[in-house]
């Protein structure tokens, strides 16, 4: 948690409409050495119709989503804390030990309500969508979340992917490929 040293000329940058350099900022952050190949529309525009990139950078205050999809690129400023996203991934891992579906699906819709909710008309007909998380956010179970409790979970919608920063993203799929298979990892003993 806390502060890191570059999130306020992050956070300076994103205020004052630098989105691109935000993003670089960013990436430069995730992966030193790196960058992207260009400016955010550029990059968003070498993604397939109907695939899409999230990228999550979150500051103590708010959390910063750049979404990517073949229409280019938007920056989203959610209302969303850094500390309310640590209490609900603890929440989380507590009902996951205490084994409370009622307070796991609980968790998990209000997680999706404060994640993915302000950015779904946005997402419009995603199928695959490669999520970039930051900090506690590799905590959450996004193929999990679901719209509303008991809810269907967000993976029946479309396909998640994870990766570690734009860049390494960009590198390592510069032809986008459907997997052949899948490798789930869960508790067996958990319904």
């Amino acid at each position: 948690g806390g502060e890191r040293p570059a999130d306020d000329l992050v956070s300076l940058l994103s205020a004052t409409g630098r989105h691109d350099e935000a993003l670089a900022l960013i990436e430069s952050l995730r992966s030193p050495g790196d960058s992207l190949p260009g400016p955010a529309d550029r990059v968003a525009s070498a993604l397939p119709a109907g695939e899409a990139v999230l990228s999550y950078w979150l500051l103590n205050d708010r959390l910063l989503a750049t979404l990517l999809t073949a229409e280019g690129a938007r920056l989203f400023s959610l209302p969303v804390r850094l500390a309310s996203v640590a209490t609900l991934v603890q929440r989380l891992k507590v009902s996951i030990e205490l084994d409370s579906e009622p307070l796991a699906a609980t968790v998990l819709s209000e997680l999706y309500q404060a994640l993915l909710a302000p950015l779904t008309s946005a997402l419009g007909a995603t199928h695959t969508l490669v999520i970039v998380p930051d900090r506690e956010l590799w905590d959450v179970p996004f193929a999990g979340l679901t719209v509303r409790r008991g809810g269907a979970p967000f993976a029946s919608h479309c396909e998640i992917a994870f990766s570690t920063s734009l860049s390494e993203l960009m590198r390592s799929h510069q032809v986008w490929t459907k997997p052949r298979s899948i490798l789930a990892v869960g508790d067996p003993s958990w319904d």
